[in-house]
């Protein structure tokens, strides 16, 4: 009933199968390894000079910096907090004009947010307030001090993805800031 090559064919997978996974652990080549948390910080790279452009394929776009981080996080991040964070900002980002004349309350949306949900809402807010500062240059000044000070409350220095991505926030702000603050 059974051709000849269809029962050969089953003990030569199953001897090719048992090969692979033999040479896998015999060889002890672990992909994924352990790496502590001194090994974690010291592998930080912050390069805010290549990591992103000031360009825009279309200079005449009627949207910000702000609203493209903000849909790329709609995409990218569905957890609870950031949803909500998503949905309270979303109203404010439609335009630039929009976010800067609402530029008071985007800025306490992201504090009051920080304050409620804290480390939940770190990811996200850090690659907001870049984006928020990209857009805002000179006028997010007056929020500057109450987004760093809710930066630094929120930080928890035992954990290397939290101090990666407040200093990486906090230097893309100065990134995008420094022409405003140096004469």
């Amino acid at each position: 009933v059974h051709g000849g090559s269809s029962f050969h064919f089953v003990p030569r997978m199953e001897k090719e199968l048992n090969e692979v996974t033999h040479s896998r652990s015999t060889t002890g080549d672990n992909l994924f390894k352990f790496r502590g948390f001194h090994d974690r910080i010291h592998d930080i790279d912050i390069d805010t000079l290549h990591r992103s452009s000031d360009a825009r394929a279309d200079p005449f776009n009627a949207h910000s910096f702000f609203q493209e981080e903000l849909q790329r996080l709609r995409d990218l991040d569905l957890t609870l907090p950031s949803c909500a964070l998503q949905a309270e900002l979303w109203p404010f980002a439609k335009s630039l004009a929009l976010t800067l004349h609402k530029k008071k309350q985007v800025a306490e949306t992201i504090v009051a947010a920080l304050k409620r949900d804290g480390a939940a809402v770190l990811s996200p807010v850090s690659t907001l307030l870049p984006a928020l500062a990209r857009d805002l240059r000179d006028e997010f000044y007056e929020f500057f001090p109450a987004i760093v000070e809710q930066l630094i409350a929120v930080l928890n220095p035992g954990v290397a993805s939290t101090v990666d991505g407040t200093f990486s926030c906090l230097a893309f702000m100065f990134k995008f800031l420094q022409l405003a603050m140096v004469p």
